[in-house]
Formats: C-alpha cells, structure tokens, sequence
C-alpha cells in the first residue's frame, strides 16, 4: 500500500504495526522538515496515534491555545498541533481548523478509528468495510494493492459517466470501485468495534442573504489573510497563474505577503485563441517581484499522458483542463514544493456560464423599483453574453430569443450603460433544491457541495500529488467560503458582470485589462486538434477501435465503427465536433485496462523525485518509535 503512494510522499515513509492495527504514512516534507514531525505520532501517553495527509494552516494560532490548555507540544509543526488537538478537544477540534486534511485516529484502548476529512473535500480520503475488516487510505490503489478482489467496479458509476450524465447529488461517497467509498466533505467517521457512523463535522448553515455596503473590503480582508495563512511553509511555493481573474488575484496578493520574487507558472500557446500569456506578464509585470516559468503542453506521447492521467485519479475523467495542467504540475514540481490556485472562486461567485440562468430567474422574480427596468435586464443579459459566449446554451430557446429580439429593437436606442438599481422583495417563494431563498445561491451551494467543486477539486490533487506537489486553494478558506453564502445573489452577479464582487475587491490591486476581463479559458487546450489529428487520432483509433474496446460492451460499438472506423476524414470531423466525448471515451477504456484488466504495460512512470525517494527508502525499517 505504502509503495503504491510514493509519488505523495517521497520524503519520509513510516508505519505502525500492532494488535491487528497497520497504520502507514508517506511524508511530503513541507512544515519541520525534521524528524519532529514523522509519522505516525503517538501521543507521549501512547493513548492516540495519527496519521494523516494535508496542512493545518492556522496551526501557529492553535499551538497557542492548546499550550495554554495544558498541550505538551515539543515541536513547532501542523502534526503535532492536530494530534493535540484532537487530544484536547476531542471530535469538536475539526471545527477549529482552518486547512485541508484526511487524518486518522486511532485509540487503542478504547479500540476506535476516526477518519476525518476537511470542509471541501481538497484532500481525498477513501475507505473500505468489509465484515470485521476496515482499511483506508488516500487513493483507491492502495487499497486495492492489499485488497485485489475488491477491484469490482461499481456498474452504476461507470454507465453515469460512459451516457455523460451529471453525478448523482447523493452520490458522494461513491467511487468507481463497488466496495470503495469515500468519507463525505465536512464529516468524519468514527468506527468501534460493533458499528461504524458518520458524522458532520462543518457545522455552517446558511446566511441571512444580505447586502453589506462593505462587502468587497470584508471579503478582500478575510481572501488577503486566507493567502497569507497559505503561504506557512519551509519549501519554496509558487502559483499556478492563469491569467484569469482568480489565479490572477491571488499571485497578487501573494507576492505581496513574500519577500522573495514569486514564482509564478503558466501556459503558453502559439495560436492565439488559446494564448493567455499576455494577461498572464500583466500580473507578473516586475522581475523583482515575480520569475516567471513557460509551459506548453507537447503533443507527442499522447496517449501514455492520458493513461497517467488516468492512473492518477483511480478514475475515468472528464476534460475539464486535465492535460495542460499536467504539464503545469510537472513544470512546477522542478521549482516548488508547494503552489497555490484560483480552484473554488466560480463557485462561490458564479464564474460559469451555467449560473446565468438562475441568476435571471431571481432578477425576474423581483419586484422591480423602476419602470425601465426591463430594459435593464435586457442590458444586463446583452452583457453577460459578453461575459458568457455561450450564454445561448443555458437559457431556454424561447427566453433567449424573446430577449435576444428585445435587445436588437432597443440596445441601439438605449446604449448597454443604463440601468436601474433592485428593490429586494420583502417576500419570495423559496425555490426547491436547496437552502437559499435565491435561485443563484441555491445553484452555488449545490456546485460547491456536491456537483462541481468535488470533481475538480479530485483532479487537482491527483496531478499535483502525482509529482509530490501540494496545491492550496485560498478561496476555499471556510471563512472565505461562510462569508460569500451571507451574502444576496446580486453582489456574485449583477449589472452585467458575474464574480461582481471579486471584480470590486480587486479595483487597484489587478490590472484593468484583467479585472474587467470578459472572456474566460481557464486551462485551455486544443483538444479537438490533438486528438484528432496525426499521431493524437492514431491513437485515438488504436485504442477505441480495438478488439477489447470494442468487445468489453460499455462504449458504443457502432457508433466507434462508423464514426472512427470508416475513413480518415471522417474520423477527424467527429473528433473535431465531439472533443469532450472522445476524451472520455479514451479515459474510460484507459482506466477499464488498467484497473480491470490489470494491465501494467499502461502503468506510468514514476517522476524523479518520487524514483530517486524509491530508491532511497526502498531497504528503510520502522523505527522503533513508531
């Protein structure tokens, strides 16, 4: 199991075996790089043993508590701070942290295991039951590394994602393997000797939905200290910038909090569609302050990138960014041990497209103030095309073209500055599906819970982790998080513009050009020409018109034949319109050999760091302390 998780933790591997308990960690050094903070580490009674994966940010804050209540800390680290927490506090510590983690506790003499994972769900903790038999870890390979028969897959997941359909919001705890479930977001599980519960542990429940005159200064205090709590490290970190709004807010406030030039790392591209870099060297403008590390995805070896990919996420995966940001890692890894993202600012501010719609619905449900504003509507809409290229897919045929023929006949007469302010109903029917009064919160919250955030935030620890980087989100700071779902609907979006408040906070801290940037890629790339073209669509062809492709019956016999099988050309027309579905077709069949047919001729190469640490701690025993 251990060996199976090396590339998360090449510096240090240590494990506790006694009384039919195996507890195993492997040690990415970030804080104490010394041996204080080895694991697993017992208390000095030997009452708890921990394990577990992540960074305490607001440990100093805590040390200090805790000593004052009679914690008997010997080292300055986040380790030693959980293990006394817990000690201390008992299950109520989780409330406390402010960070990410997948920790375990384990209590010999009341013979009890607490499995515990933060608010989000940044660090993945996955675990299985089997009659007396309990066994977690970080990733599903490691379970399935002691466990082999457990490689049953779980039929439901797998015809959710080969039919594209969206994850089911009860979901959660499902993997793609029958038997393997992972510990929900802002829950922990306490496991005995005769049962197993679960509890939630993020006690927030939703605001009042206010508007504050002072909201983008109380959000830009509480996002600047998040940034600097995230930056507590002994190794050298760096962002990850994209040149969007997100990324782009926190390399700025980052380089504001470090002495020494942050390193900052982005795509490049030659096509100019794709091309971000010119925002990017907006934001990194002074070399005193930033360097500045180019990346551009190569297109050879395509398909051992996605098998990687793959075996990375224990999964199939959807597009959403996964190769360049592959690249993005691994350039990284050669000059930090730790970056930080822009990952959970279009969920808690309504950065995609999809947020549009109930958006409007909460503005057509207000009672408006002034009689013109229906034509602010239908400016705000003209605008938020602009923000939203593909605004016409996640409005109704019939709103968008009654609107779209209401801002031909009058935008030319009225200009898209003119507006009229929202009087904010005294009253309004609750919408179904969630715990807002507003249609837009309602869609975030479900986002951040259970829709969206989850999936993104398992591919940006997958490929961080898969070269020994860790990778902080700020904007999943939970006071970040616990302010922004306080708040109205129209401080997220409003006057034509989504992530308004952002937008606000950042007047004079981004470039304009950035701030007042309409359109977004993210993490673009040219899926449709490296699939679908060259050595890419071989293969593409090779793999999805194989024999066992064809023959294992989950994808679509036929339609691979005639779409892929008929001709050249035709196969790059069908490539070229269906991007998304070949990548998860190739993803799919990928992870089926891999993780089902056992295959190791698709298994990935170890990064150096993670094969160099392979080699040294390859004859290292437990040491006694252990």
């Amino acid at each position: 199991m251990l060996d199976s998780l090396i590339h998360r933790g090449p510096d240090g591997v240590g494990w506790h075996v006694a009384g039919g308990v195996a507890l195993g960690h492997r040690r990415l050094k970030i804080i104490d790089l010394s041996e204080d903070a080895a694991q697993p580490i017992w208390l000095p009674d030997r009452s708890v043993c921990m394990v577990y994966n992540g960074e305490i940010h607001n440990y100093v804050e805590l040390a200090a508590e805790l000593r004052l209540a009679g914690a008997r800390l010997r080292a300055e680290n986040d380790t030693e701070v959980l293990l006394w927490a817990y000690r201390i506090w008992g299950e109520e510590c989780f409330e406390r942290l402010n960070g990410m983690w997948a920790a375990a506790f384990w209590e010999p003499v009341k013979r009890r295991m607490i499995l515990s994972r933060d608010r989000f769900g940044i660090k993945p903790l996955l675990y299985m039951l089997r009659g007396p038999r309990v066994a977690f870890a970080s990733e599903a390979k490691a379970l399935l590394a002691a466990f082999p028969e457990e490689r049953r897959p779980d039929r439901q997941q797998l015809r959710d994602f080969v039919g594209g359909n969206l994850p089911d919001p009860d979901a959660g705890e499902r993997t793609f393997f029958e038997n393997v479930k992972s510990v929900l977001p802002g829950h922990f599980l306490r496991i005995e000797t005769t049962r197993e519960t679960s509890h939630q542990h993020w006690t927030f429940r939703p605001g009042t939905e206010i508007s504050r005159p002072d909201a983008p200064e109380a959000f830009l205090d509480l996002l600047r200290n998040a940034v600097k709590l995230r930056l507590r490290s002994d190794v050298p970190f760096g962002v990850l910038l994209s040149g969007g709004l997100d990324s782009s807010t926190v390399a700025r406030l980052a380089a504001n909090e470090t002495p020494h030039p942050l390193c900052c790392i982005s795509l490049q591209y030659p096509s100019s569609a794709l091309d971000e870099s010119g925002y990017s060297r907006l934001v990194a403008n002074d070399p005193a302050r930033y360097t500045h590390h180019w990346v551009t995805p190569p297109v050879d070896n395509l398909l051992d990138t996605i098998a990687a990919i793959v075996w990375h996420h224990d999964a199939p995966t959807p597009m959403r960014g996964r190769y360049p940001k592959w690249y993005v890692m691994q350039a990284a890894s050669r000059f930090v041990t730790v970056v930080l993202n822009g990952q959970g600012a279009d969920e808690l501010l309504g950065g995609y497209e999809r947020f549009v719609m109930p958006y409007l619905l909460d503005r057509l449900n207000s009672r408006l103030a002034h009689k013109q504003s229906r034509w602010s509507l239908i400016g705000e809409l003209y605008r938020l095309g602009q923000v939203s290229s593909g605004i016409h897919r996640v409005l109704p045929p019939p709103l968008f073209a009654a609107l779209a023929r209401q801002m031909r006949r009058h935008l030319g007469k009225r200009g898209v500055n003119s507006g009229t302010a929202v009087t904010r109903p005294s009253e309004r029917e609750l919408p179904s599906g969630g715990p807002y009064c507003s249609r837009l919160n309602n869609a975030l919250w479900g986002e951040l819970r259970t829709a969206g955030l989850p999936e993104i935030l398992h591919g940006e620890d997958a490929l961080s982790m898969a070269f020994s980087l860790e990778s902080r989100p700020p904007f999943l700071d939970h006071r970040v998080v616990e302010f922004c779902f306080s708040l109205a609907y129209d401080e997220k979006i409003a006057e034509g513009w989504t992530k308004l408040l952002l937008r606000r906070a950042t007047s004079g801290i981004l470039p304009e050009p950035i701030r007042l940037r309409r359109q977004k890629l993210g993490f673009p790339g040219d899926y449709a020409g490296w699939l679908g073209r060259g050595a890419g669509l071989d293969a593409v062809q090779g793999l999805l018109l194989d024999r066992t492709t064809l023959e294992r019956g989950w994808l679509n016999r036929k339609s691979l034949q005639d779409n892929l099988g008929r001709s050249r050309r035709r196969a790059e027309r069908w490539v070229n319109r269906n991007p998304q579905t070949t990548w998860r077709a190739v993803t799919f069949e990928l992870w089926c050999r891999q993780f089902l047919d056992r295959d190791r001729s698709l298994l990935p190469a170890l990064s150096n760091r993670a094969r160099t640490a392979k080699r040294a701690l390859s004859h290292v025993a437990p040491s006694s302390a252990a």
